[in-house]
C-alpha cells in the first residue's frame, strides 16, 4: 500500500489502494433496487458478511480483482443454484419409486 493514499479509496474488501482502477460502489434502494452495485454489495453481505450500506462511513471501494472475483462468485452461485434444481428433479422419481 502507498502511503500518500487516503483509506477512503481503498478496496473495501482487501484494502487495495490503485486509485486509478478501483470501483466505486453506488448503492441506489429508491431507484432500482436490482442495480448491479446492489447485487455486488449484497453479494458481499452474504458471504463475507462486511455490510456496506449508503451512509456507510467506511470505504465502498473495490478493486478491480475483488470486483471481478465477486462478479464470479455471484455466477458460480448461480450456477450451483441451477444445478441443485436439476438434481432435485431427477430425485423425485427415485423417491416416488421407492
Amino acid at each position: 500500500m502507498k502511503n500518500n493514499s487516503h483509506w477512503l479509496n481503498w478496496c473495501r474488501l482487501c484494502a487495495k489502494d490503485d486509485a486509478k482502477s478501483n470501483v466505486k460502489l453506488q448503492r441506489s434502494e429508491q431507484t432500482c433496487p436490482q442495480t448491479w452495485d446492489n447485487v455486488l454489495i449484497g453479494a458481499i453481505r452474504k458471504y463475507f458478511e462486511v455490510h456496506m450500506i449508503l451512509e456507510d462511513e467506511f470505504s465502498s471501494v473495490l478493486c478491480t480483482e475483488c470486483y471481478t472475483l465477486i462478479s464470479e462468485l455471484i455466477d458460480f452461485a448461480e450456477h450451483v443454484t441451477k444445478v441443485q434444481a436439476i438434481f432435485e428433479v431427477k430425485l423425485k422419481p427415485i423417491c416416488n419409486w421407492m
